[in-house]
């Protein structure tokens, strides 16, 4: 079985704290490597979205090529 969602998150959480407190660096050096994850991981994120997106208008519209081949209604993409 899987570990629910909101348990990986909590030890996620729990992981980081552990290496920032034991870095022993001032707060003032580890903003600075806080906020470049931060910045990379919204990249990822925007990129992961993107890849969805177009993974979908892809298949909707294979989809929607099978449909009109056999006569169906076409969906458009939202």
């Amino acid at each position: 079985m899987d570990k629910p969602v909101q348990l990986v998150i909590a030890d996620l959480k729990s992981g980081l704290s552990n290496v920032l407190n034991n870095a022993q660096l001032p707060m003032v050096c580890i903003t600075p490597v806080v906020k470049e994850l931060y910045e990379n991981c919204m990249l990822i994120e925007r990129e992961q979205y993107m890849q969805a997106k177009e993974g979908y208008e892809k298949n909707l519209e294979a989809e929607n090529n099978k449909n009109s081949q056999e006569g169906k209604d076409i969906q458009k993409p939202k």
